[in-house]
């Protein structure tokens, strides 16, 4: 896996908020509509509050479409720059986007705000979303959520000064705290990483490296986006046994696979089978785990990725009825971390963190020169295990050997067993807004 840390001035992190209106637009992808599409709340009631919900208004929700969007051309890109396994998130860099966004000048903001269609939609809007997701995220479900974790320092060493309304903006939208540290010292590292650790339940504990702070940095933002996953029904940890998972190039390794007879929304088609696990226990947040059919079964799995476009996954979500299944997946913790510039280069970020970028609205600009965002990283993990909100149940009488051999298929009762490289979503029901999206073969 390809790690990037910082050397200079800035990193960014996960949070936004939005408040007014982007354009209308024929093409707009409709919102994805889970398996149980008429449960789906009217996202005009945008002041109501309602547990388990994201509750978004007409152009919140536009947004989150786009969001939607852009975040499978990153995944698309993430996967087109390792082989190995990989996690990202849509929700999270497109908060950085509007972190960046909120602070630059016309030119920079256009080009930041292009990535996610949201040019026509102004900043206030784009940093209003984001406020409401994060207020609501808490209290989406009381076992299960996925943190976002924001954070901006100032070089107390070098001569760094910020505009007192961007300070309120990322507290106010993003929940950002804003503090200074000298970036000279040997310490700060450790002072940046431990707040990211807590925020993240320490499944992230060194979102910067030692001797990765440039001394001459003005400002650092980061991002961090963490889940720990608790299934709504959780796997028996004595059903975990050391089993055969064949990567990408074929070679077959060993590792905890986790069995589970359960009844579950599922489809299959000539190209793709998948299966949608509802996390924690108030029907908000779900797991899709997509892989190629076992017609497709040759297929490497960056193929699948190709196929799943926006409209795709919408019809993956609507194609989904209850199964009885037989289900397998591996026991794997992923982290991943971006360098933004790297990143989103291929996707049309081309002068917003170099020296040409423009942020106005950080620091009052200098005669000479305005501030610049050079360094921008995000950082996604994802701890996948046996834990649950419930007991299971088995619903099927499959057979399970002692040594872990998994039942066989058969026309009444089909099996999803991912034991072979497959593709995860974690979403949220109500505004369809992607939390993650990853990779995993094995690696």
């Amino acid at each position: 896996m390809k790690k990037v840390f910082l050397k200079t001035a800035l990193l960014l992190v996960t949070a936004l908020v939005l408040t007014t209106a982007c354009g209308d637009d024929e093409n707009e992808v409709k919102r994805p509509s889970g398996p149980n599409p008429e449960e789906v709340p009217d996202p005009t009631h945008h002041n109501d509050k309602s547990p388990g919900m994201i509750l978004l208004s007409a152009d919140e929700q536009q947004l989150v479409n786009r969001i939607n969007v852009f975040g499978f051309g990153l995944l698309q890109n993430a996967a087109s720059q390792t082989r190995d396994n990989m996690v990202v998130s849509p929700l999270g860099t497109a908060m950085m986007l509007g972190m960046m966004a909120d602070a630059a000048a016309v030119d920079t903001r256009n080009e930041i705000l292009r990535l996610i269609d949201a040019t026509d939609c102004p900043v206030d809007i784009v940093n209003g979303l984001f406020r409401t997701i994060l207020k609501a995220n808490p209290d989406l479900d009381t076992d299960m959520k996925v943190d976002f974790a924001n954070a901006l320092y100032g070089n107390s060493g070098g001569g760094a000064s910020l505009h007192e309304g961007y300070v309120k903006d990322l507290d106010e939208c993003y929940s950002a705290p804003v503090g200074w540290l000298d970036f000279a010292q040997d310490e700060t590292p450790a002072r940046i990483n431990q707040p990211f650790a807590d925020k993240t339940g320490g499944l992230l504990t060194q979102l910067v490296a030692p001797g990765t702070l440039s001394p001459q940095g003005l400002t650092f933002m980061a991002n961090a986006t963490a889940a720990d996953v608790a299934w709504n029904h959780q796997f028996d940890s004595n059903n975990t046994k050391a089993r055969t998972f064949t990567d990408r190039d074929g070679n077959k390794l060993s590792m905890p696979i986790m069995w589970l007879p359960d009844s579950v929304p599922y489809m299959a088609d000539d190209s793709m089978q998948a299966i949608d696990l509802l996390l924690g226990n108030s029907g908000s947040l779900h797991m899709v785990i997509a892989m190629p059919s076992d017609k497709a079964a040759d297929q490497d799995i960056d193929h699948l990725l190709a196929l799943i476009t926006p409209d795709r996954w919408q019809k993956l979500l609507r194609d989904f009825k209850p199964s009885k299944l037989s289900i397998a997946l591996p026991r794997f913790s992923l982290t991943s971390q971006w360098s933004l510039a790297e990143m989103l280069q291929p996707m049309g970020l081309t002068t917003a963190l170099t020296t040409t970028g423009q942020y106005v609205g950080i620091s009052a600009p200098s005669p000479r020169t305005l501030p610049l965002i050079t360094t921008a990283l995000q950082a996604t993990v994802v701890n996948v295990g046996e834990r649950g909100i419930n007991l299971p149940y088995p619903v099927i009488d499959y057979p399970v050997t002692s040594s872990g051999t998994l039942p066989k298929a058969t026309d009444k009762l089909p099996t999803f067993h991912a034991v072979r490289p497959f593709l995860f979503f974690i979403y949220e029901q109500s505004c369809g807004a992607i939390f993650m999206a990853g990779r995993f073969c094995g690696r």
